[in-house]
């Protein structure tokens, strides 16, 4: 377990940020398992929305297993959707089951304010990789493919990237090219520059690879 403090604590100083803790490459029996983790929580409120109104019409103390897998199935812009949120020991964790193959669980970065708060988020990292024996992430939102942190208790790994890396991860070789190129299309294309940064943005949320992520 991380038990310094300060090895940690650049991760959640931004304001505005969200954390993310990521289950990549997940299965439905991964979703059903997480689904039933999280139903045993006492503070969990499950909420039903329809897309035009801002209040849910649904909610509940449980998740409802048969709308998150039928939603799955017939997804559709006029589709309700799902909020769930619970209390970690003082800690509001978010969940949106939006993605079949990636389960996320978001919290605002800078509610982390102490090495008691990040062992609640280490804690629930080692109880997730050890109900579905495979590597959980915690990263930036939108920033799957590059951990701040991973925890595999299957492997004895609980990890946290160096500071100096992920500070530096926009000058490897390919970011450095990619660069090159979007100034490239930004003098000579600039419509296909945009469409290009547009398309990159909607891929950050996508499911990724675990063989995708950067370490």
């Amino acid at each position: 377990m991380i038990t310094n403090w300060d090895s940690v604590a650049w991760i959640f100083n931004d304001i505005g940020i969200c954390c993310v803790i990521y289950i990549q490459e997940a299965t439905l029996d991964d979703l059903e398992k997480v689904i039933t983790f999280l139903n045993e929580n006492d503070s969990l409120v499950f909420d039903v929305y329809n897309y035009e109104d801002l209040d849910p019409y649904k909610t509940t103390n449980q998740i409802d297993r048969e709308f998150i897998f039928h939603s799955f199935s017939n997804h559709s812009e006029t589709d309700d959707y799902a909020e769930i949120h619970f209390n970690l020991n003082g800690l509001e964790i978010h969940c949106f089951f939006e993605l079949k193959d990636q389960i996320e669980l978001s919290f605002e970065s800078n509610s982390v304010k102490s090495i008691d708060d990040y062992k609640k988020v280490e804690e629930l990292m080692i109880k997730l990789s050890t109900l579905l024996n495979k590597m959980v992430t915690l990263a930036y939102e939108g920033e799957a493919v590059f951990p701040l942190i991973k925890v595999d208790v299957t492997r004895g790994i609980i990890e946290v990237v160096d500071e100096k890396k992920y500070l530096n991860r926009f000058y490897t070789l390919k970011y450095q090219l990619l660069s090159l190129y979007s100034k490239f299309l930004d003098i000579f294309f600039p419509k296909k520059n945009r469409i290009m940064w547009d398309k990159i943005h909607e891929d950050d949320y996508l499911p990724k690879k675990i063989k995708d992520n950067v370490w």
